[in-house]
């Protein structure tokens, strides 16, 4: 997790541009919010250490989710877009799941951030060695993320996959790219057989 630290870049007033405003309550406020952060900064860094804080903040506040984007299925976790803003050139999904329900082990196209808004979820990390069909996995984290917690990846160290640890579990995942309502955001799915 990247905390509340911020790249030293970053100017005082910005930070404190930041802190104090409002907290949004609705998912389309968080995402406004949100996105016009990651307009006004540079790096992919800065961008994401932006999203988590304002991510953060808004679940902390008591962030609400309508019914429609909380509801999961049987068969496997569901993700459903809910903003794409091309001027920052963020994505951010809802992922509704149910107890067991996993991604692959995936690593992503772009800087992620996720906050957990309701129940628990496992993540596991790797770092990766070797190339193309050769590529292993190494196991590099282990954590269980409860509501109102957040975590950032970012690329090349983004290689993970979650699992739903509670009945049910919805999280808030923003990503640094500007994706279509279906498009994937894992640049990379690894089979299980590469971990080491």
């Amino acid at each position: 997790m990247l905390g509340e630290e911020h790249p030293s870049s970053w100017s005082e007033a910005m930070t404190q541009a930041i802190l104090t405003r409002r907290p949004p309550s609705t998912v389309s406020s968080a995402a406004a919010a949100i996105a016009a952060g990651c307009r006004g900064t540079y790096t992919p860094r800065q961008r994401a250490s932006v999203a988590e804080l304002l991510l953060r903040r808004a679940l902390r506040a008591g962030l609400w989710l309508p019914a429609e984007l909380v509801a999961t299925e049987p068969g496997r976790y569901r993700s459903r877009t809910v903003h794409v803003d091309r001027e920052s050139g963020i994505t951010i999904r809802v992922l509704a799941w149910r107890r067991g329900q996993h991604t692959p082990i995936h690593g992503h196209i772009a800087w992620c951030v996720i906050g957990v808004y309701a129940g628990s979820e496992r993540e596991l990390r790797y770092t990766t060695s070797g190339a193309g069909g050769d590529t292993r996995l190494h196991p590099s984290g282990d954590h269980v993320m409860h509501a109102g917690q957040t975590a950032v990846l970012l690329p090349p160290d983004d290689v993970h996959e979650v699992t739903c640890l509670t009945d049910d579990a919805v999280s808030i995942h923003i990503y640094g790219s500007a994706l279509e309502p279906d498009e994937p955001s894992m640049r990379m799915e690894y089979d299980r057989s590469a971990v080491l």
